[in-house]
């Protein structure tokens, strides 16, 4: 299907930089923000 995922990746990196303040790769141990809830999650995607 010939999908660039490198453009793809590169895009979700900086989704996750704008929306969560978080950079990939920096920590290792560390749970990334989409392996993690809490109560307070907005939840308006949720129909």
């Amino acid at each position: 299907m010939d999908i660039p995922l490198n453009l793809l990746n590169r895009k979700m990196a900086k989704e996750l930089k704008e929306l969560f303040d978080h950079e990939t790769g920096f920590t290792v141990n560390e749970k990334g923000p989409l392996a993690t809830f809490t109560e307070k999650d907005d939840q308006s995607f949720i129909k």
